[in-house]
């Protein structure tokens, strides 16, 4: 769990966010087909540029993951960034 600036509570399940494997993150279902609201983007395009060049959090957060985990955040960081959209699942919509 990490509380941030404002008060709210988020949580990560690293199991999910940083495996190497493609897993459907029901998480954000909620969202699905959404578009991601732009400061949002801008936010996960300066994590993705960071992480050509880590240092501080970012450098630790790094260290903590194998290769495999590491390409796996790059590619989705790339694809959510190209999409513009949260996922859904393929062949499945929300009632």
């Amino acid at each position: 769990m990490i509380v941030d600036h404002d008060g709210k509570v988020w949580g990560i399940d690293q199991g999910l966010t940083f495996h190497s494997d493609t897993k459907i993150r029901t998480v954000i279902w909620d969202f699905s087909d959404e578009p991601i609201p732009e400061h949002h983007l801008d936010k996960l395009e300066t994590f993705r540029n960071n992480l050509s060049n880590p240092t501080g959090h970012i450098k630790d957060l790094l260290e903590l993951l194998s290769d495999d985990e590491i390409i796996a955040l790059n590619r989705r960081l790339d694809w959510v960034l190209a999409e513009k959209f949260y996922p859904g699942i393929p062949g499945r919509r929300r009632s």
